[in-house]
């Protein structure tokens, strides 16, 4: 029986499995399946008589939200924004000292993080390709520091290699390099790619494997400096000894390590990456401080209503009191997670989607501690990735040398993630502890007051981002119903977007989302 050979869709599934979304969409792009949108542009822009006598009700004061009300209230409407939590930027959440902490399913944490530190809850950074964010961050002139996402003083950590001892990024990056070098070289001089190349090419090839891998005269990778010293060097004629190498049959022992080491070549990974300083809430409280008339924090809407001239929302208050508001149009920015608890007037194939879009579940759980990894291991800033349910370990890219910083302890996503929320938050904390404790031995003590986040459990949120990929078919009559709006109502945020769980796919949907307000008000 012959095996029929893989199609594109088969090599995008496989890419998705172990990089993700944001990794099958670079390689979808690739092969052509994805449109280049072309240069950022900005957002849609119209005349302040535009939105003049016209109202806007924008629900949820989120990225997308937040960015509606600012680019309609420059068009001349009359904006309001109806936010359930008592603060902006929805899953863009700084948690800093006194924050308390909901969920649906546990009790109520209280942050108890000293003056100066803080946990960025939700979204964490910002790639230098996101134009969006950063053209929101220069008007607004929220200064921003280098994040380091990438760091090779980090650590991999997997019970299939060395034991499970910790082994450093720069030795897994550089042994994999040259036991592939190694490899590649002995085809080519063995002539199995004789076929591909000319000899001048093989040559070339040849030199460059020999140098890219850091082999020996014979062709061999014995190691190098790149992994880093045994015995340091100090003085001129002092000895020094680099790290051995480890074999590459041993490093292909764990397959996760195949995606980990490709995760910074990502797009929306490379670097740079950038941060706010003091905090990602930096970006929605800037919007908020020029939007104060604009937003009620504490309402939550009950139903979206069409009605002759537009659109009626009713809402509940926090002191128990119902609300009520006409408007010509709505920006509605809800996950559908939280929008499918809303009883909404909108055409049966928006009401589908709204209905079965399903979100993913992700955690975080954070610590406050002395700062060993600086002072003992030299890791300033970066992740170290370990094979257990808390996946990574996250150092601050703030304050470095300090005696004190918050490390989160866990980040992980599903297929555990949903499992691992399940658990008592004492559960979660030990289990988060033990996993650092096993990147960093013997140091797993001095962590210090434990704050969780379980996405899927956090109210108005419901869930950490919208559920992406090859395998979900996003090009149907639902979802181009969704975007395109439904009469008075238009939709906006992240899991409209292709971009995934990131501010900037908030900010691209949302200047869609500006663009129908602007076509529905000319049309008026």
């Amino acid at each position: 029986m012959t095996q029929s050979k893989p199609t594109r869709r088969d090599l995008i599934h496989g890419v998705a499995r172990y990089a993700g979304l944001s990794g099958a969409f670079a390689t979808m792009q690739a092969l052509g399946f994805v449109a280049d949108a072309g240069p950022y542009n900005g957002p849609p822009t119209a005349s302040p008589q535009l939105g003049r006598g016209k109202r806007v009700i924008i629900l949820g004061a989120g990225i997308a939200g937040l960015v509606a009300a600012w680019e309609l209230r420059k068009a001349g409407f009359e904006v309001h924004v109806l936010e359930a939590r008592h603060r902006p930027g929805g899953r863009v959440w700084t948690v800093r000292g006194g924050t308390v902490m909901n969920h649906t399913h546990i009790a109520p944490q209280r942050c108890e993080f000293g003056t100066g530190h803080y946990f960025n809850a939700g979204a964490a950074r910002i790639p230098a390709a996101h134009h969006g964010v950063h053209a929101y961050c220069r008007e607004f002139a929220i200064p921003l520091e280098v994040q380091v996402n990438i760091n090779r003083d980090a650590r991999f950590v997997s019970r299939n290699v060395r034991d499970g001892a910790p082994v450093q990024d720069r030795q897994v990056v550089n042994d994999v390099r040259g036991g592939v070098s190694e490899l590649l070289l002995k085809a080519l001089n063995k002539g199995a790619l004789d076929d591909e190349l000319t000899l001048e090419d093989r040559d070339r090839l040849g030199d460059f494997l020999m140098e890219y891998g850091a082999l020996d005269e014979g062709g061999k990778y014995t190691g190098s400096d790149r992994l880093g010293f045994k015995v340091e060097p100090t003085v001129h004629g002092s000895p020094s000894e680099h790290i051995a190498p480890i074999p590459l049959g041993e490093l292909i022992q764990e397959p996760q390590w195949a995606f980990l080491l490709g995760f910074g070549e990502n797009i929306y990974q490379q670097a740079t990456m950038l941060e706010p300083v003091g905090g990602i809430d930096a970006i929605p409280y800037a919007f908020a401080a020029r939007l104060r008339r604009e937003i009620r924090y504490g309402c939550q809407v009950t139903h979206m209503t069409k009605t002759e001239t537009g659109v009626r929302m009713l809402y509940n208050q926090e002191d128990g009191t119902a609300g009520a508001m006409d408007a010509d149009f709505c920006v509605c920015t809800l996950p559908f997670s939280v929008l499918r608890n809303v009883e909404c007037d909108v055409s049966v194939p928006v009401q589908e989607v709204i209905d079965t879009m399903e979100y993913e579940g992700s955690n975080k759980v954070a610590w406050e501690s002395e700062r060993f990894w600086e002072r003992e291991d030299r890791i300033y800033g970066g992740l170290s990735w370990i094979d257990s349910r808390c996946f990574m370990t996250w150092y601050p890219s703030y304050e470095f040398n300090a005696p004190r910083g918050v490390l989160v302890g866990t980040y992980n996503f599903e297929p555990v993630a949903h499992a691992f929320a399940d658990q008592s938050l004492q559960e979660q904390f030990e289990e988060s502890r033990s996993s650092v404790d096993r990147i960093h031995p013997g140091h797993g003590h001095l962590l210090q007051k434990p704050l969780a986040v379980n996405w899927e459990h956090v109210p108005h949120s419901l869930g950490s981002w919208a559920s992406e990929g090859p395998h979900i078919d996003h090009d149907t009559a639902g979802m181009r119903a969704v975007l395109a709006g439904d009469g008075p109502i238009v939709f906006a945020g992240q899991h409209l977007s292709p971009i995934g769980a990131w501010m900037e796919a908030a900010i691209r949907s949302s200047h869609l989302a500006i663009e129908h307000v602007h076509a529905r008000a000319r049309a008026l």
